[in-house]
This record gives C-alpha cells, structure tokens and sequence, in this order.
C-alpha cells in the first residue's frame, strides 16, 4: 500500500534518522509504520528543496517532522549540507498568495518526482494550502 516508505531518497541513519523516527512516533502517538512513512515523506519534501527558485510548503505533519529535525541546529545543517547542497531555511508565515503557490509546488513535486498525491493521504492537507510555514534559501531571487 505505502510504496513510499520502499523509496527512501538515499539518506541513511548517519543523518541521524532512527532519532527523527522515534522522536516523531513519540510526540505525534502514530504506530511506527505511520510514523516512519511521515519521515519519508518529510525526506521527499526535503529532496524537493534541491530545486532551485521554488518555495515549498509542507503538510502539517511534514512541518512536524521538520520542527524536530531543526531542534538539532548542526545536525540540521549538516544534512542539508549533504542532501541538498545548502542550507534550507524554515520560514514562518507569507501571504495567503504565496502559502497557497507553495503548497501547489509541493503537491506537483510530490506528484511528478514519487507519484504521490499528497492531498489523498494522511500526511496531505486536503483542506487547507499546507503549513503557515515554507522553505527559503538565501541567495534565491523571487
């Protein structure tokens, strides 16, 4: 059912995965199935940050997942370092615009990159545009 937990993006433990997965079954009460699912998808929406010019905007339990990885600052950017060539900034807030744009390129990455839509399952947010939260890189020009 979940082939996106087959298709991890090649990052491995030595990012410090095992805590992420824990830590987010932990806070969130989800099975560990569910949870590990919710941090491939977070890895997938980080993936997507390798594009350049594009804000991205995560589902609200992909943002949660996001939180916990930031509460780790060298950590975090290591990873970002290594898996996406720089640094990927967690923005809060924007225009209703511009939350709205992000989440669309979210839900087409997810759709073009995994052939996952997002908005049909548990980590999407059918009901809203994402996260008041989005990605930032400096240098990128917008």
């Amino acid at each position: 059912m979940w082939q996106a937990a087959q298709n991890r993006n090649q990052f491995d433990d030595t990012d410090g995965l095992a805590y992420l997965r824990s830590e987010f079954q932990r806070r969130t009460g989800l099975d560990a199935l569910t949870a590990d699912i919710g941090v491939d998808f977070y890895l997938k929406f980080m993936a997507l940050q390798r594009t350049p010019f594009t804000v991205f905007v995560p589902s609200e339990l992909i943002d949660a997942v996001w939180h916990i990885h930031l509460e780790d600052p060298e950590g975090y950017e290591r990873f970002c370092i290594d898996h996406v060539g720089r640094r990927i900034s967690h923005t809060p807030g924007g225009t209703p615009d511009q939350l709205a744009a992000g989440w669309e390129n979210t839900v087409n990455g997810f759709v073009q990159n995994y052939g996952i839509n997002l908005e049909e399952t548990r980590f999407g947010n059918a009901d809203q545009n994402g996260t008041p939260c989005r990605s930032f890189v400096a240098g990128d020009c917008f």
